[in-house]
C-alpha cells in the first residue's frame, strides 16, 4: 500500500505540469521524490530493527541515496548555488555508492544462507545420530521382548511338563493310601510313600534349579550329574511307582531283572521310563508290561515292552508331537499328548537316544539307550 501511494504521488506530480509548468513540476517531483525516500529509508530502519544484521547495508544504501536526495531538495527549494555539473556528480556517488552497498548486502546474504545451511546440516545430522540412538535403543527393546516372550513360552513348557510327571506319583500315593486304609500292612507300603514323595520333591527341586539359570538359556553345565548305578535300582523304582495303578488297570507289569551298570542322571532317566510304563498302562488296558535291559555294543537299553493295541507308522508320527494322541486315546481323559515330547526334551538335555516302534495289534516297545558304566 505504501509504494503505490508513493507510485500514485508521483504521477500527481508529474501531472501537475499541465497546471503548474515544467519547471514548478520539476521542483514538486524533487520534493515527492525526498519524501518518498524518506518513508522507504524509515521502513528500512524498521527492517533493520526486526530482521538484523541481513538488511543494514540496504538501510546504508539508501542513506546515500537520502542524502543526494535532500541535497537536490536543498538546491531547488533552498536557493542552495550548486552548478549542473556538481548535482550530477552527487547523484553519480550516491549511485555508486547504493550499489556498492547492494553489493556487500548481497555478499552478506550469501554467507548468511551458507552459515544456515550448515545450521540446517548440523540439525539434520543431530536428528539423525538421535534417530539412530532411538533405532539401536528399539531394536534393543525388541530383543529383549523377544527373548522374554522365549522365556515365558519355555517355563510355560516346563511347569506343564512338570506337572504332567507329578501325576504319575500321584496315582501311586492314591492307590497306595487306599490299600493302608484296608487294613494291609503299612511298612511297605509307607516306604511305596516315601518313594514317591521323594521323587515328586526332587521333581520340583528339579523346576527350581531351571529357573535359576541366566536366562533359561544357559549353557548345558559342565557336569551332567551322571550316576554309577545298577539297571534293578530303577526297575525298583518304577515297580514301586506303578504296581497299584497297573493292578488297578488289570495290567500284569513285570520286571526282568538285570545286573547291569550304566552311568546316568538317574531323576531324567526315571523321568523318561516313567513316561513310558505310564503311557504303556494307560493306552494298553488288560496288557501284559514287561520293563527290562539289553546290551547293545557299549550301550544298555532300557526297554518298555506291552501287548497292547499297537500303532501304525501315522499315528507313531502323530503321538511324538506335543499335545497329541492316537486314536486309541481319543476316549481317555487321563492322557494329555505331554509324554512322548517329555521324553524327547529330557533326552536331548542330558545327551540321550530314545526310540519308539509300534505295529498295529501287536504291541508297541519304547527304549532309552544310556551308556554303560566302565569297569
Amino acid at each position: 500500500k505504501i509504494l503505490i501511494g508513493i507510485v500514485v504521488m508521483q504521477i500527481c506530480a508529474v501531472g501537475a505540469a499541465w497546471i503548474i509548468g515544467a519547471a514548478g513540476a520539476k521542483k514538486l517531483a524533487v520534493l515527492t521524490t525526498t519524501l518518498s525516500i524518506v518513508v522507504l529509508f524509515a521502513i528500512g530502519v524498521a527492517a533493520y530493527l526486526k530482521y538484523g544484521r541481513r538488511t543494514l547495508f540496504f538501510v546504508i544504501g539508501w542513506l546515500g541515496i537520502l542524502c543526494a536526495s535532500i541535497i537536490m531538495t536543498l538546491v531547488h527549494w533552498g536557493g542552495v548555488d550548486v552548478s549542473r555539473a556538481q548535482s550530477l556528480d552527487v547523484m553519480r556517488v550516491s549511485m555508486v555508492f547504493d550499489a556498492l552497498m547492494l553489493g556487500l548486502a548481497s555478499v552478506v546474504s550469501v554467507v548468511d544462507i551458507q552459515r544456515d545451511r550448515e545450521k540446517l546440516s548440523h540439525e539434520r545430522m543431530a536428528a539423525m545420530r538421535t534417530n539412530l540412538k532411538l533405532h539401536n535403543r528399539l531394536g534393543r527393546l525388541e530383543q529383549k521382548y523377544h527373548l522374554a516372550q522365549t522365556v515365558a513360552e519355555r517355563t510355560n513348557q516346563r511347569l506343564v511338563d512338570t506337572t504332567h510327571d507329578l501325576r504319575q506319583p500321584l496315582y501311586a500315593l492314591r492307590a497306595s493310601l487306599s490299600e493302608i486304609g484296608g487294613g494291609e500292612n503299612t511298612s511297605p507300603r509307607a516306604t511305596e510313600i516315601e518313594q514317591s514323595l521323594a521323587y515328586m520333591e526332587e521333581l520340583v527341586e528339579a523346576v527350581f534349579d531351571k529357573a535359576m539359570e541366566e536366562g533359561e538359556i544357559a549353557s548345558p553345565p559342565d557336569s551332567d550329574g551322571a550316576e554309577i548305578l545298577r539297571a534293578d535300582k530303577l526297575f525298583a523304582s518304577l515297580l514301586t511307582m506303578f504296581r497299584a495303578d497297573a493292578e488297578k488297570n488289570g495290567v500284569d507289569l513285570r520286571v526282568v531283572p538285570s545286573s547291569a551298570f550304566v552311568r546316568v542322571a538317574p531323576f531324567p532317566a526315571l523321568r523318561i521310563l516313567s513316561n513310558f510304563v505310564a503311557n504303556a498302562i494307560r493306552y494298553a488296558p488288560g496288557a501284559r508290561i514287561r520293563i527290562g535291559a539289553r546290551r547293545r555294543g557299549g550301550r544298555i537299553s532300557f526297554e518298555v515292552h506291552d501287548t497292547g493295541p499297537g500303532l501304525d507308522e501315522v499315528e507313531l508320527d502323530l503321538v511324538k508331537e506335543r499335545f497329541r494322541r492316537g486314536e486309541t486315546a481319543a476316549g481317555d481323559d487321563a492322557g494329555s499328548g505331554l509324554g512322548l515330547s517329555i521324553v524327547d526334551a529330557l533326552a536331548k538335555e542330558n545327551r540321550l537316544e530314545w526310540s519308539i516302534k509300534s505295529r498295529k495289534g501287536r504291541g508297541t516297545v519304547a527304549t532309552l539307550f544310556v551308556p554303560i558304566a566302565e569297569s
